[in-house]
């Protein structure tokens, strides 16, 4: 034996050979058969990455994301027969009830608890399709009776998540027998005036569709999930029809109920008026977030929620740059030369920035060009609900088609380079606006204005300039010097600049970059002022006095923001509007979560049940000590009743400095976490930093509970949400 044999092969030898892989590792999806890294998938709660498949979920880690800080209480079930018929096939079903309760880690079928959705009790019945195919016997059927009766016993909604195969066959007429006991069980619920909701996940079959499963107040499916009777394949032998693709599915239009019929082109069809199809609203996924989504389904479901495939383009191209925000425009510049330079070809621009005003100044405009017959293009940021808002085409938002498209291009064409969200989004953008013929392009910035990524055309029409105050003084310096210098940087030579009302100290710096270049400047209180009168809104230049009805926004501040999107038709080379498009557009724009009042959606519900009409429901995305100032100043005139907030705040924000000014004029404060949010400040955080301002705040576990509190504590009066455009976001998306 040498050195070679006893040292160099076992060296070799340990570097090559096959090492042991844990085989839970990966997980294959069944949709689209890519393969998903386990801890990628747990963290994308069960749904696949690449098609958007919703894959089966364990029974406790659907309850955990069902409740409220996922906190539930199991309760016992009843005790039956575990045997009742002494059944055996292959095995006596008693082994296989053994079998399993081992491999489920369940004693049955269905698991019952109770807790908090959204601050309001709920009884949740919830099957295990992986115990014997969630099969439904008598342990079952005791199940959904027990938990009908808990949710009478705490006046609480009751909650079916069906998963199930039908009957359980060991149990013969038993099992078929607990049909009518899950429906006597529903009724329960429903003559106590309690709601009954159905989530139909995959597969909901057999007698569990047959009976309680379809009898919901509310009926939601996840996408994908089979939903039926009998089996596809014994119905197409049946009718000797070929059935069509998605047959069975949640999404599929069936004509009539589930999987009895499927009506095909050449069978009859339900006489007219008869259970009509209607769209799908909005749903909302197990993500959180609301999307689109097209087409009819049958009436027995209210919604199914999704994943939209922008959404995972959008969620895939937020991890492709390791910082959420990082000022530059090299990075913009390559990319857009890549892609033959699209901002050179978008329409006659209105580039704006600013701190507060930038969207309502651009609404303003925007019902003004649409009155006159323009068509426009708008690009704002960030969106409330749906990443789609931020691209408005001269026919609306843009189509999921469109933007998955675009997204998916520029991501190509990037190969990998560095680039931020916000970036290659808007990069996205400008090719989206490229692309068709408009009139003009109204192009708010994202963050700041000398490095954001709009900032790349040479000769906009026109540069506007709204409100400045404190906010981002992480990125954009800690003064309002400093944040006025990166606000003038879309300033550009000779393209006029017209200017909003700002502080002293703003507009010295901006007035020294406008002669710097050589921009004509257009000023608030100097060339253009405005002043409501009445019902009226006086704008006077140096061309002459307007008299134009009071903005359809609330506030004084939205008045000054309506008269600077006057200043800019005016004096925008090549914008020629009429008076009477000016006027009929300040009186009907429209800008969601600015001092919005909220007429529907489970909060007003909660409001209108009380039966007192004194109670008012309003939403606010301001976010900064200017937006609190702007917020007191509307206080003021709100003195004729009771004010009562619920705010929560991004930690990245001066909570202390934006609630300081509302000090003493409201009635109560309740502080909430906003949910979803890494970022946000914790309900206790945001209770501090109210103290601190001299406010006494109360923690709230969600919007729902806070207003539970109001509603059974304080005065009738005006709710307000506000403190967060991410907050705002989340109550919009399920109340408007």
């Amino acid at each position: 034996m040498n050195w070679i044999t006893n040292y160099v092969r076992p060296k070799i030898q340990a570097l090559v050979q096959k090492r042991e892989v844990p085989d839970d590792l990966w997980d294959k999806c069944s949709a689209c058969g890519q393969m998903i890294f386990q801890r990628e998938l747990e963290k994308n709660v069960n749904v696949c990455p690449h098609c958007g498949h919703h894959m089966r979920l364990n029974v406790r880690k659907r309850l955990e994301l069902l409740f409220d800080d996922g906190k539930y209480h199991l309760i016992e079930l009843p005790k039956t027969t575990h045997d009742p018929l002494r059944f055996r096939d292959r095995k006596r079903y008693g082994e296989r009830l053994k079998e399993a309760q081992g491999k489920s880690k369940e004693s049955e079928a269905v698991l019952v608890a109770h807790g908090t959705i959204g601050g309001f009790p709920v009884v949740t019945v919830a099957f295990n399709f992986e115990f014997m195919g969630g099969s439904m016997g008598v342990a079952v059927g005791e199940g959904l009776v027990a938990a009908a009766k808990l949710a009478v016993l705490q006046e609480a909604a009751l909650l079916a998540v069906p998963a199930s195969g039908g009957a359980r066959m060991q149990e013969g007429v038993l099992s078929l027998m607990q049909m009518p006991r899950s429906v006597v069980a529903v009724e329960l619920v429903k003559e106590a005036r309690l709601p009954y909701i159905v989530l139909l996940t995959d597969p909901t079959t057999g007698g569990v569709s047959a009976s309680f499963a379809m009898l919901g107040d509310i009926a939601i499916a996840e996408p994908g999930a089979i939903i039926g009777f009998t089996g596809r394949r014994v119905i197409q032998e049946t009718i000797r029809e070929t059935l069509p693709p998605g047959f069975q599915r949640a999404a599929r239009p069936f004509a009539a109920f589930w999987g009895f019929c499927c009506f095909p082109k050449n069978r009859r069809r339900p006489a007219p008026g008869k259970k009509k199809c209607r769209p799908i609203p909005p749903p909302i996924s197990r993500m959180g977030r609301r999307v689109p989504r097209k087409g009819p389904v049958q009436a027995a479901i209210d919604a199914i929620p999704a994943s939209s495939k922008s959404d995972r383009v959008l969620d895939r191209l937020n991890r492709l740059h390791p910082k959420i925000i990082d000022l530059g425009l090299d990075r913009v510049v390559d990319l857009l030369r890549r892609l033959g330079d699209p901002q050179e070809r978008v329409a006659p621009t209105v580039h704006v920035a600013g701190t507060n005003g930038k969207g309502s100044t651009i609404a303003f405009l925007r019902a003004m060009l649409d009155a006159g017959g323009q068509r426009v293009q708008c690009y704002t940021s960030p969106h409330l609900v749906r990443f789609h808002e931020r691209i408005r085409l001269t026919s609306g938002l843009i189509d999921e088609e469109t933007l998955v498209a675009l997204l998916e291009y520029c991501e190509n064409v990037s190969e990998g380079r560095p680039i931020t969200y916000f970036e290659i989004t808007t990069v996205a953008a400008f090719c989206a606006f490229a692309a068709e013929n408009a009139d003009l392009l109204l192009l708010e910035t994202g963050l700041g204005g000398r490095l954001d990524a709009t900032n790349v055309l040479t000769r906009p029409l026109a540069s506007v300039i709204t409100p400045i105050s404190l906010d981002h003084t992480q990125f954009l310096g800690e003064s309002l010097g400093e944040i006025a210098f990166e606000k003038a940087g879309i300033l550009k030579s000779g393209v006029p600049a017209i200017v909003g009302p700002q502080p002293p100290e703003a507009l010295v710096v901006i007035e020294r970059r406008a002669g710097q270049l050589g921009a004509p400047l257009l000023r608030y209180g100097r060339e253009w002022r405005c002043e409501e009168t009445g019902d009226e809104l006086v704008y006077e230049d140096a061309t002459g006095c307007l008299r134009l009805p009071r903005p359809a926004l609330i506030g004084a501040h939205q008045a000054e923001n309506a008269a600077l999107a006057v200043a800019v038709a005016r004096h925008a080379p090549s914008l020629c509007l009429s008076r009477d498009a000016m006027a009929r557009g300040l009186a009907e724009a429209q800008w969601p979560a600015r001092l919005q009042r909220l007429r529907r959606g489970p909060l007003v519900t909660c409001l209108e049940a009380t039966g007192e009409e004194n109670w008012q429901l309003w939403l606010d995305g301001g976010h900064n000590p200017a937006a609190g100032e702007r917020l007191a100043d509307v206080l003021v005139a709100w003195h004729d009743r009771p004010v009562h907030l619920i705010y929560g705040m991004m930690n990245s924000k001066l909570a202390r400095d934006y609630l300081r000014p509302l000090a003493g004029r409201v009635s109560s404060l309740h502080a909430v976490t906003i949910p979803g949010e890494a970022n946000a400040l914790s309900a206790d955080a945001a209770a501090a930093a109210a103290a601190d301002a001299g406010m006494q705040a109360v923690p709230a576990d969600s919007v729902a509970s806070a207003l539970a509190r109001i509603l059974a504590e304080e005065a009738p009066g005006r709710i307000l949400i506000c403190g967060s455009l991410y907050l705002a976001g989340r109550v919009l998306a399920e109340n408007a």
